[in-house]
């Protein structure tokens, strides 16, 4: 089959829609999915972050929905809230050709009050986590019976946090013969008992793999004992000298313990764990995304379904708990034909797992000891980034900003990065050596004939 979206059975106006997204052709894991999908056929498909698996089910949801009927009637359960956010957001993208679909994120973490003003005034597809989906259910919030599609995104992260029976009773309020979708970077025994209590004989698709062997390079650093591992980390940033990186680590203090020592050192890094208000965790991923972050030390929680492109390189600063999670985090590197580099450490009591990561990426293990640095000049982030005082609600679009931007404060189309307007604030990425200057003239300046408080950072 062609790879071409315009081989499916899809409206003009969608196609039209995908080529606008930037849409060419589709992935593996579309091109083998889309077709069973779309005939309304039960599936389970094998599928890595990062593979295109949000328009694999996208386009079957927004096809088969009733507008004018304002009831749940498609539901996408994720594991984060932060990938239920990302998801929402892609299927906002691809409903654009439809007038009024409304699309919730009902995830924890979240204030419930405007959840519950959401919910009144109705919506066709639901994104969200099973603990807060179940919890409006209980509360008499949220009805599902009209559900007629299901889909269960990063089904094997969503059993390892033990949503399994959460899962089964949300799924339980939809319609009996509704259509089921599951997507999973591995496949388990606890996946094919689910396919066989929740779906219909299901067909089961394995992505055709994305990344050949050579664009993820992997090195295996001996460490004497844990202790050791911040200045071997220290060292192997002077030695490969990423322009970005993300570190992984088990637990949330040894997470801000590796960020603060980097941070010590000069690096720009910031921390991601589950104890961080939603509002510092969305900022930290904004900073990275926009470049003004270096490295990013995170526990596993960011290691699946965040919306952050290509790293050129990953460090395992802790072995997983799960060895499968080992292939979602380096995962992150080597994409879209890219090259990447993964950094693992191994203490010496655990030279004996070699053998089992050698059957993860398929080749032999030469571990070896990293060498001090030479310690170079730390490389600052390209970026910095601008908080400004006003969003959405503003009614503030792109254009006004690069606007100000360059006829007010003088700036360079090409020294503005990523622009993030959120409801009450926007994210601007500017250059570094002309951020400070930026935002002095432009405080000065007017935005929509309007003064808008703005800060730098750090």
């Amino acid at each position: 089959m062609s790879n071409s979206f315009n081989q499916l059975p899809l409206p003009p106006e969608q196609l039209d829609n995908l080529k606008d997204l930037g849409y060419q052709e589709m992935t593996p894991i579309q091109q083998a999915c889309l077709p069973e999908v779309l005939a309304g056929k039960d599936v389970i498909g094998q599928a890595k972050t990062g593979s295109g698996k949000t328009v694999a089910f996208g386009l079957r949801l927004i096809d088969c929905l009733n507008v004018r009927f304002f009831a749940p009637q498609a539901l996408v359960l994720c594991p984060t809230r932060e990938l239920a956010g990302q998801v929402a957001g892609s299927l906002r993208k691809l409903a654009r050709y439809k007038q009024n679909i409304k699309i919730l994120t009902l995830s924890g973490g979240m204030p419930i009050g405007p959840q519950f003003a959401s919910l009144e005034k109705g919506g066709h597809i639901i994104v969200g986590t099973p603990g807060r989906i179940l919890d409006l259910i209980y509360k008499g919030r949220l009805d599902l019976s009209k559900v007629n599609v299901t889909v269960l995104d990063e089904a094997d992260r969503m059993l390892e946090m033990g949503f399994k029976e959460d899962v089964t009773e949300i799924f339980e309020q939809c319609q009996s013969d509704r259509q089921s979708l599951l997507f999973s970077a591995t496949f388990n025994e606890e996946i094919e008992r689910i396919a066989q209590t929740m779906m219909k004989n299901p067909t089961w698709i394995k992505g055709a793999d994305e990344d050949t062997p050579s664009d993820i390079t992997h090195h295996f650093y001996e460490v004497d004992q844990h202790e050791n591992k911040p200045e071997a980390i220290w060292n192997a940033m002077q030695e490969f000298e990423p322009k970005q990186a993300m570190l992984f680590c088990n637990t949330k203090i040894y997470c801000q313990e590796i960020c603060d020592f980097l941070n010590d050192k000069g690096v720009v890094a910031r921390a991601l764990h589950g104890d961080m208000e939603q509002k510092e965790r969305d900022q930290t991923l904004t900073l990275f995304s926009n470049e003004s972050v270096s490295v990013l030390v995170a526990t596993d929680v960011a290691a699946r379904g965040l919306d952050i492109a290509d790293m050129p390189c990953v460090f395992n600063v802790d072995l997983p708990k799960q060895t499968e999670v080992f292939i979602h985090r380096v995962g992150r590197t080597g994409r879209n034909k890219n090259k990447g580099q993964s950094i693992t450490f191994m203490t010496t009591r655990q030279k004996n797992l070699i053998p089992t990561y050698e059957d993860l990426i398929h080749q032999p293990i030469r571990i070896k000891r990293i060498s001090a640095g030479s310690r170079k000049k730390i490389q600052m982030p390209e970026y910095q980034t601008v908080m400004m005082a006003a969003g959405k609600r503003d009614r503030l679009r792109p254009g006004d900003i690069v606007g100000a931007l360059t006829q007010s404060a003088g700036v360079n189309a090409s020294d503005i990065g990523n622009i993030n307007i959120l409801p009450v604030v926007t994210y601007v990425a500017l250059k570094r050596d002309i951020a400070d200057q930026a935002v002095g003239r432009l405080s000065r300046s007017r935005i929509k004939n309007k003064t808008v408080k703005m800060r730098l950072i750090n």
